[in-house]
């Protein structure tokens, strides 16, 4: 009796499977990868639209809304009135350190009531700042945006993302690629008033520059105190989404 011809096209069929199959996040899931990926390069900057979503503006001057247009930004402005959290800040106020309060509920506490109001309002579309204050460990923030479908968290512990692609870029870069609709920039930056309002612009600039190659290019940055580490270089699909898409998509706003 003739075998099939079905069978023998299995083996075949089974090795193109495996051939397009690419490895996402410490191996743990698989995706299709189907076409030759793009990528923006350090000139692309200006010409990409972008959105910095977590800015402290503390001054109604206009030198920061005059370089936010030339370098192709919107944002959103978080007021914080007076008082800032700085090492300064704390230096002139020791009574507020939270280890002479063991009375105070403790980071792990407030850590638990936040996943605890996720838990009773599962609909509720909700942003965590600082990497959702788990900027320590990619792991425990994966597990929440796993667990909470509608959590997003912005990028404003780079220093903490570079720590972690100088430990282990590939997991880091991984980590990028598989939350991409979840992950959206932002720079915790303070715009005070300034003396020199050319300088403060060109700071402005160097800072968002500096970040725009982090994510987009493998070039090499110096993370002091631990050594050199390549940038991400993220495809621009995925670029293109924690710059600009996912704001706009969670804020609400009409493209631009």
């Amino acid at each position: 009796m003739k075998k099939p011809k079905f069978l023998l096209l299995l083996p075949f069929l089974l090795l193109t499977i495996a051939f397009i199959q690419v490895q996402v996040f410490e191996g743990a899931e698989k995706v299709v990868n189907t076409q030759e990926e793009q990528y923006y390069r350090v000139k692309d900057f200006e010409d990409v639209k972008k959105f910095d979503i977590h800015i402290h503006i503390n001054t109604e001057e206009e030198f920061f809304m005059e370089q936010a247009q030339v370098d192709n930004f919107r944002f959103l402005d978080i007021i914080d009135d007076e008082m800032t959290f700085s090492q300064g800040y704390y230096g002139a106020h020791p009574e507020y350190h939270m280890y002479l309060h063991p009375e105070y509920p403790s980071y792990q506490d407030q850590i638990d009531a936040r996943d605890h109001m996720l838990e009773k309002h599962p609909k509720l579309t909700f942003m965590g700042a600082h990497l959702g204050s788990l900027e320590w460990s990619l792991d425990e923030l994966a597990k929440r945006l796993d667990k909470f479908p509608n959590m997003y968290v912005d990028l404003t512990r780079l220093s903490n993302l570079q720590l972690h692609t100088f430990n282990n870029r590939q997991k880091t870069r991984a980590f990028f690629i598989k939350y991409q609709d979840r992950l959206i920039y932002g720079t915790d930056s303070q715009i005070n008033p300034s003396t020199n309002p050319e300088s403060s612009k060109k700071s402005i600039h160097d800072r968002w520059l500096r970040e725009w190659k982090f994510y987009v290019t493998d070039e090499k940055i110096s993370l002091e105190n631990f050594g050199t580490l390549e940038g991400l270089k993220l495809p621009t699909e995925v670029v293109d989404k924690i710059y600009a898409k996912n704001a706009i998509r969670l804020l609400g706003l009409q493209s631009w």
